[in-house]
């Protein structure tokens, strides 16, 4: 397997950019919007959250962050269908 083609690896610093350590969606988008034009991730990236619902992408980003800070698989599907 060459995961050096892979589109992680091939993106890993954009995408550290725009997520890592960021803590809302607004975060978020103004780390993909500072990427600029140049960059395909970002744009390509800020295109489709656009297309989502606002209030779905915060949820999404709390279970995230929530389901983080658990310790098994099974913690985090009891989190997930409360």
């Amino acid at each position: 397997v060459d995961t050096k083609s892979s589109f992680l690896s091939q993106n890993r610093a954009d995408i550290d950019y725009a997520f890592d350590g960021k803590e809302t969606m607004e975060e978020i988008i103004d780390a993909l919007e500072s990427m600029g034009e140049d960059s395909q991730f970002g744009q390509s990236t800020l295109n489709t959250l656009k297309l989502m619902s606002p209030t779905s992408l915060k949820v999404t980003l709390e279970g995230l962050k929530r389901g983080a800070k658990l310790s098994s698989v099974g913690e985090a599907l009891q989190m997930e269908y409360r």
